[in-house]
């Protein structure tokens, strides 16, 4: 995701330093999701929501349409503590886009892919694939926001949430 908007960036807008990758810093994740798949996307803001209601937004996702999410930057403390969100060090790349593919309600866990094939939760699924699955638990404290299709029944319903 981030190499296809740095990509298409770079050749519509040029970067200073040339290079492909840094043309994408910074980009909104609405406007990338809207270049590369033509639809707009609905944000939500992990900070901003309790497990309860993260889990409730994964339950309505349609993971027909893209859903991806992003990996926390710098640590963050709420009130009432949910969960104490700290560095990073469980391997998941912070600041990174993720592809969420499923949520399984009876195991709570997300499951989830690394566009990159490396950096997975404790280095779990499969070798080279990306592909891992992770508690809800400890998805909500890696990650700071969900991002999917908007204008299907299924978002509208993750709205609410």
């Amino acid at each position: 995701f981030e190499v296809a908007i740095s990509q298409r960036l770079a050749r519509t807008v040029g970067t200073p330093d040339g290079t492909a990758r840094s043309a994408g810093d910074g980009v909104p994740v609405q406007e990338a999701y809207k270049t590369l798949t033509g639809n707009d996307a609905l944000q939500v803001s992990l900070d901003e929501k309790s497990l309860a209601e993260t889990k409730s937004l994964l339950e309505v996702s349609d993971f027909n349409t893209p859903v991806i999410c992003g990996s926390r930057s710098e640590p963050i403390y709420r009130d009432p503590k949910d969960y104490d969100v700290e560095e990073l060090n469980n391997g998941i790349a912070n600041s990174h886009c993720y592809r969420i593919r499923g949520y399984n309600r009876s195991t709570e866990e997300v499951l989830l892919l690394n566009p990159w094939h490396r950096k997975t939760w404790l280095n779990s699924g499969e070798e080279g694939s990306g592909l891992f699955a992770m508690p809800v638990d400890q998805f909500y404290a890696s990650y700071r926001w969900v991002a999917t299709q908007k204008a299907s029944e299924s978002t509208d319903a993750a709205k609410a949430a």
